[in-house]
């Protein structure tokens, strides 16, 4: 959750809309009024910043 919040408020909206929401990418970039291929760009983006942040918490916990 910390690694959520660290992100853009429209990116951390987009991942929570496809990946809690059951939101189907299209849906998500009509909600939030942009394309989907920004939507796909977020997504990615948001899975990388939150996999960086549980690697970094795994290494300090060592």
């Amino acid at each position: 959750m910390d690694a959520l919040d660290e992100l853009p408020e429209r990116t951390r909206r987009a991942f929570e809309l496809y990946r809690s929401g059951s939101h189907t990418q299209r849906e998500v970039a009509h909600l939030l009024g942009i394309s989907t291929t920004l939507v796909n760009f977020m997504i990615r983006d948001a899975l990388t910043h939150c996999r960086q942040s549980l690697q970094g918490q795994a290494l300090s916990d060592r």
